[in-house]
């Protein structure tokens, strides 16, 4: 359970810090314009490779059509459970377990950790990452130190208050736990136990339900006001962008990008050889 003024004390905080730091990645972009090819999701697609298709697109529409259910989802699950219609949000077992899976679908979502990356690499002045591969068990990495280790701490290293929210909302145990049903609910329905905690290390063996709703609460809420910051900033473009894109073989060259804002969609050309 969440009282409303906590939930929009809660949601404000999370929308000034993602605010924040897409005015700081806008700032700080290494090359003039870096900052819309991140809004125009540009990426390398190595399936293009030999084809006549340059692997380096503009708007690359499969991301968007792979997270547009689950964001549906999130959507009409905030505004049916956290309306407050009632003073308080209210909480059941079939609800809870409908959060959990929420909550391991946004912090496994390729589509929304590649944003986060693409944003903290704005922030750093790095170069714009076409191809950027999100690490996972069939490549042996680990996408918990790509959250907490490169992604909150190099957000934290800019002063950026996205750290923080990051910190309230994600714990790599309970997206474990609720991954792979290592979880019960306790008796009278207080807590949620977990099962996979280990003794002498930074886990927990249960987490009471308004604690657990809190972290819930700043998770889904990062991501879904990200996703509606990203669609604002495209919808504000108007003119053609001057920018850096990429040829076939990968090599930087001027280029211009336009945005039809009734499709929602980008359009982008070479303009040096």
């Amino acid at each position: 359970m969440i009282r409303v003024n906590e939930f929009r004390k809660i949601d404000i905080e999370i929308k000034n810090a993602i605010r924040e730091a897409f005015e700081f990645g806008k700032s700080n972009q290494k090359d003039k314009n870096d900052y819309y090819l991140f809004l125009s999701n540009a990426t390398y697609i190595e399936n293009y490779v030999g084809t006549n298709v340059s692997p380096y697109v503009i708007d690359n529409r499969m991301d968007y059509l792979i997270d547009s259910h689950r964001l549906d989802f999130l959507t009409k699950y905030l505004k049916t459970y956290y309306s407050f219609s009632q003073f308080n949000t209210s909480d059941s077992k079939e609800s809870l377990t409908m959060e959990m899976m929420m909550y391991t679908h946004i912090w496994e979502s390729k589509n929304f950790l590649k944003q986060l990356i693409k944003l903290l690499d704005l922030c750093n002045g790095n170069e714009y990452q076409w191809n950027y591969e999100i690490p996972d068990a069939t490549n042996g990495d680990s996408k918990q130190l790509l959250i907490r280790d490169t992604l909150r701490d190099g957000f934290k290293a800019k002063s950026l208050k996205i750290a923080d929210i990051m910190t309230s909302g994600y714990r790599s145990q309970f997206r474990n736990a609720f991954a792979h049903s290592d979880y019960s609910f306790g008796l009278n329905d207080e807590k949620i136990n977990l099962h996979n905690y280990k003794p002498n290390s930074y886990e927990v063996d249960s987490v009471g339900i308004d604690e657990w709703t809190k972290f819930f609460c700043h998770s889904f809420l990062l991501n879904y006001h990200f996703q509606n910051y990203y669609y604002q900033e495209r919808q504000k473009i108007e003119n053609p962008i001057e920018l850096f894109l990429r040829n076939r073989t990968g090599d930087k060259k001027k280029g211009i990008i336009e945005y039809d804002r009734e499709r929602d969609a980008f359009t982008g050309k070479l303009t040096e050889r």
